[in-house]
């Protein structure tokens, strides 16, 4: 991305980045963190995400405890450090756009690829753009002030940034919850934001105000089950969990506040959405998604072994009987629930019925 493009980036112009023109909403995914504990070669890495290893280069130095680590366009692998650190993926905002733009999987592919893996979800976060003027943040001040908040956080923090020679203010963020705990919710003028940086925002638009979830470790990982398993709309999913943690409230006069009603300008941002709770699990591991991840990482892998030993079969029995020695019951439980789903079936029906599947229900990233 030149300069010029940065610089006049429109606010609707993130690939694959969910929005409607109509409601003025946008949402997306907007930080990750993982790391992938049994997993040491960085192009398996590159494979994982989807994106061809020629797009990344070496960094001088590694961070996060990692002697070495590669780059693109905000997307760090970093590798190299102690026997059980594995390697940890970091994908800033940005490094979220350059996946959208250059991956050939979509968020839910690349999720529930990785989900059959040992990783740990260290950060997600997720955001919502209001360009449309839902509320400002002077009215969720204004309710605070008035204690008309209903929320699972114990405190609100403000930061506003005030030019002295005129007294404008020059940025403004709400924080809900702290940075260090598993979840934090922040609100912030971000046309305020994009201006004091320097790039120019469409002129068409007149009020852009950011919120977003933060999500750490058990909550972050819990967030990414969610998505994969029951709701790949990143907008309903983010709506979902800000209806369960902040509501902002109409006074009442019925003495428990938990049944105050929520203000209508909240109803109308959040939508008609269920409340979720991110201590849902989604189902186990299954035997179609096993195959499907094997099928996009291990054919490359398979073959070369196959070349590099004379095409002896010898290789795969030896592979598989490793397999089956490693095998917990966990495993085996997989495999009987696929038995009492399918009963006897071959693999070449097995194989059909998955492709079919794929073929209706696979999205492009920038179809996402």
């Amino acid at each position: 991305m030149d300069k010029h493009d940065q610089k006049n980036s429109p606010p609707y112009g993130n690939t694959g980045a969910e929005n409607t023109s109509e409601s003025g909403l946008r949402a997306l995914v907007d930080w990750v963190g993982i790391t992938l504990k049994n997993v040491q070669s960085v192009h398996d890495v590159c494979d994982l995400l989807g994106i061809d290893f020629s797009q990344f280069r070496e960094a001088p130095k590694g961070g996060m405890g990692y002697l070495k680590s590669l780059r693109f366009g905000g997307i760090s692998i970093f590798y190299d450090g102690k026997d059980d650190m594995g390697i940890h993926i970091e994908m800033t905002g940005q490094g979220c756009r350059h996946f959208e733009k250059y991956s050939r999987y979509s968020w839910v592919d690349f999720f529930a690829i990785i989900l059959n893996l040992d990783i740990k979800v260290s950060r997600l976060d997720l955001a919502i753009d209001d360009f449309h003027g839902y509320f400002t943040l002077a009215q969720v001040r204004d309710r605070i002030r008035r204690k008309l908040v209903r929320s699972r956080f114990r405190d609100a923090v403000e930061i506003r940034k005030t030019r002295l020679g005129t007294g404008e203010i020059r940025g403004e963020t709400i924080y809900f919850g702290s940075a260090k705990s598993m979840i934090q919710i922040r609100m912030y003028n971000k046309f305020l934001e994009r201006e004091e940086q320097g790039f120019k925002v469409n002129d068409a638009v007149k009020h852009w105000v950011r919120t977003e979830i933060q999500m750490r470790d058990e909550r972050a990982k819990l967030a990414v089950l969610l998505m994969v398993s029951q709701i790949s709309d990143t907008g309903k999913l983010a709506a979902g969990i800000l209806k369960n943690y902040l509501n902002f409230l109409i006074p009442g006069k019925d003495k428990n506040k938990n049944r105050w009603k929520v203000c209508k300008w909240w109803e109308e941002f959040l939508g008609d959405v269920a409340k979720l709770r991110l201590t849902v699990l989604a189902p186990d591991m299954t035997i179609e998604r096993s195959y499907q991840w094997a099928y996009r990482q291990w054919l490359t892998t398979m073959g070369m072994l196959y070349e590099a030993f004379n095409q002896d079969v010898r290789l795969f029995f030896d592979l598989i009987n490793e397999g089956l020695n490693k095998m917990e019951d966990k495993h085996k439980d997989v495999v009987q629930r696929f038995k009492d789903e399918y009963g006897n079936i071959s693999y070449e029906d097995f194989v059909k019925k998955i492709k079919a599947q794929t073929d209706s229900t696979h999205l492009n990233p920038s179809e996402e």
